[in-house]
C-alpha cells in the first residue's frame, strides 16, 4: 500500500490521538473513525426516511426520493 503524508496542526494531532487506543496507528485510527461517520450518516439518512415515511413517493417520483437522501 502506497504511504503519504498530512500536515496537520499540532492541536489536531493530540486530539486524533486521544481518540486511539494503545498501539493503533494513525491510519487505523482514521480509519475506524471514518466508518464510524459513515455509519452515523447512513443513520441519519435512515432517521429522516422514517420521520418523513408518510411523504415518501413509494417507487413513483425519483425527484421526491433524492430530497430525502
Amino acid at each position: 500500500m502506497t504511504r503519504t503524508t498530512i500536515a496537520l496542526d499540532t492541536r489536531t494531532r493530540d486530539q486524533l490521538k486521544r481518540y486511539g487506543t494503545h498501539g493503533e496507528t494513525y491510519d487505523q485510527i482514521i480509519d475506524r473513525l471514518m466508518g464510524e461517520a459513515e455509519r452515523h450518516a447512513f443513520y441519519e439518512q435512515v432517521r429522516r426516511i422514517q420521520a418523513n415515511h408518510d411523504k415518501i413517493p413509494w417507487l413513483t417520483d425519483d425527484e421526491a426520493w433524492a430530497g430525502l437522501l
